[in-house]
Order: structure tokens, then sequence, then C-alpha cells
């Protein structure tokens, strides 16, 4: 299966960009509640983003596909999880 490196590499930056995301986001809401007293005005489903890139790690073994559909789906969720750097 040549797809599987590429698939591997696919997955890690996902996953790293989630990474990234999240620390990020934990950052905003803690200058939002210390300067603004309040959480930061958007919403992202973090949970159900994370449980979609967990569950792919083991459906790309069997499903290839599945890792290419998320991603293109997952930034939609969330744009900036796909912003290259």
């Amino acid at each position: 299966m040549q797809e599987a490196p590429n698939l591997n590499q696919a997955y890690t930056r996902l996953s790293e960009k989630f990474k990234t995301l999240w620390t990020f986001h934990q950052f905003l809401q803690g200058l939002h509640k210390t300067f603004l007293g309040s959480a930061p005005a958007y919403t992202i489903d973090f949970q159900g983003l994370y449980e979609e890139i967990k569950g792919l790690a083991v459906a790309m073994a069997f499903q290839p596909v599945q890792l290419r559909s998320a991603e293109q789906t997952i930034p939609r969720q969330c744009p900036a999880l796909h912003q290259d750097g």
C-alpha cells in the first residue's frame, strides 16, 4: 500500500493542527476572561472534532478514503484548523 505513508502524514498534519488550534483557543479564552470578563464570541465543537480526528486513526487502516474525506470536511467546520502557516 503506497498510499499509507501519505495517509499517515496527512493524519499527523491534521492532528497537529488541531492541537495547535486547541492550545490557541485556550490562550484566547484566558485573555478574554482576564481582560474582558467573558468567553470568546465564537463557538467550536472541539470535543466533536477531537472524536472525529481520533476515529480517523483507526478508520484509516481499514478505509483510507475516509481520511481524505475528513481532510476536506473538518476544515470546513473550523477554518483555522486547516490554514497553513
